[in-house]
């Protein structure tokens, strides 16, 4: 077997039939299709069974909820092909996906390889490194996508090395939080990457401008816990790879984590705006993030303008012009 395809399915009934039914289409034949029932209490897994009926590739994986990252690590355990991919179970694949990313895998003998994404909202985003191969020193020119970029690290649009995700599932199971799970789950194994091919043909399709009970949304929610734990996440796993000096960028991603909150916070009538907004300015490690974020990396730097006005609003502690921005 190839490749596994794993589906976190968490009350997914509205949308599973395309999902499933993208897979099962696939130009691409030599792969199995794990679909991991998280729980669900709709009819998300008569709808798996009436597929598993007729298409022997299908397993499928009832457990009690455990959140997208229990699905994930259940799906990699049960997954028996060389390589792994990931498909939400509200969204769904272009017919030749496998086909095209398979094709460079096989090529180029890649750990990993990944395509564009667009969505139902008609947001397109391709990777901003080059289309191509890069191998051993010239993955690191592969790190600022995950962090400058828009985080360019989701599961979904890859074919990644089972033996890969399997020696680094430790350190994975090691941060199991629901929000930006998929940091996680990317770095725990992309400083072990050796070759990768980027691919800019758009084969994913993402379901984002509907609400949706699927394992992988989380709801929008300022949560003020939620950058220290990650920080101090991100900063065990740096260290375990020896990459800490590569850190650094990770401030670009904590201010617009903090940046993020403050929308929430403004946009939401339940808050005391004044008084959450002066709790998030004096946060210390949003200042932190405020000294060292820059914005020198990005191709396009006039266009985080009004994010270099926040910074310095936030290091002068001008509560109430940011309220107004």
């Amino acid at each position: 077997m190839k490749l596994s395809v794993i589906v976190p399915i968490y009350n997914a009934e509205k949308f599973l039939n395309q999902c499933i039914g993208s897979l099962v289409n696939q130009t691409y034949k030599d792969f199995e299709i794990v679909l991991v029932n998280d729980g669900s209490k709709d009819n998300s897994l008569a709808i798996c069974e009436s597929y598993a009926k007729n298409d022997k590739r299908i397993k499928i994986i009832s457990q009690e909820n455990k959140g997208i990252s229990g699905a994930v690590i259940t799906g990699i355990e049960n997954s028996t092909g060389e390589y792994i991919s990931f498909v939400d179970a509200d969204d769904f694949c272009e017919l030749n996906k496998y086909e095209k990313l398979m094709q460079k895998a096989t090529e180029f003998d890649c750990d990993m390889v990944a395509c564009g994404i667009k969505s139902d909202t008609g947001f397109v985003r391709i990777s901003k490194a080059k289309e191509g191969l890069y191998a051993d020193k010239n993955i690191k020119k592969l790190y600022k996508n995950i962090f400058l970029f828009g985080g360019y690290c989701t599961r979904y649009n890859k074919v990644i090395k089972r033996t890969l995700l399997i020696d680094n599932l430790d350190i994975y199971k090691m941060c199991k939080h629901s929000i930006n799970e998929d940091y996680y789950f990317y770095l725990s194994f992309f400083f072990d990457l050796k070759r990768v091919y980027i691919l800019h043909d758009v084969l994913c399709d993402v379901r984002v401008a509907e609400n949706t009970n699927s394992t992988t949304k989380t709801q929008r929610k300022a949560n003020f816990e939620t950058p220290y734990s990650f920080y101090e996440d991100m900063k065990k796993i740096f260290a375990l790879k020896g990459k800490d000096k590569y850190l650094k960028q990770i401030y670009n991603f904590i201010f617009q984590a903090y940046k993020a909150q403050l929308v929430i916070v403004k946009r939401n009538p339940e808050y005391n705006k004044k008084l959450e907004i002066k709790k998030i300015v004096n946060d210390k490690l949003f200042r932190k993030a405020c000294w060292h974020t820059s914005w020198k990396f990005y191709p396009n730097y006039k266009s985080h303008l009004k994010d270099y006005v926040l910074q310095i609003l936030v290091i002068l502690r001008f509560n109430w012009l940011i309220a107004k921005l």
